[in-house]
């Protein structure tokens, strides 16, 4: 498994300590070990951007996910970003910490890749259900 990780933004200079075994254990559990993720921790302006150009949304959001397979390919590539302003308030609102909901984010975005999906109400039950397994799971790893 190769992940990389980049922060795009003002107020964070760092990769989450724990950030990567999140990531790592959350692959393991999906059983793929042999692909290719990267993690971008940015913005509402990033976000934004990305959402208006790839999505025709122009609108923030908390995390999307591109699948960057070439066709038959046998290992997963792809990009996830995650939009830290957004998993700040989001954790306000839910009552979470923030770094439970960085983790939250960052399986749900992990998980689109894997082809889960919440666009109906039985898809997104077991997306929910999957994701919140796995956050359990990485529980107390991400930390500054």
């Amino acid at each position: 498994m190769k992940i990389q990780c980049y922060i795009i933004h003002p107020d964070h200079a760092k990769i989450p300590h724990g950030f990567r075994k999140m990531l790592e254990t959350t692959l393991s559990a999906e059983e793929n070990l042999h692909d290719k993720i990267t993690i971008i921790l940015c913005n509402d302006n990033m976000i934004r951007r990305l959402n208006r150009k790839f999505l025709h949304q122009n609108s923030i959001t908390d995390v999307l996910s591109f699948n960057l397979n070439i066709p038959k390919s046998e290992n997963l590539q792809g990009e996830v970003y995650i939009n830290l302003d957004i998993t700040r308030k989001q954790a306000q609102e839910f009552g979470v910490t923030f770094w439970n909901e960085l983790a939250r984010l960052t399986i749900h975005g992990i998980l689109h890749l894997y082809g889960y999906n919440d666009n109906s109400k039985i898809t997104k039950e077991r997306m929910t259900k999957r994701q919140e397994e796995l956050v359990l799971k990485c529980q107390g790893q991400v930390h500054w």
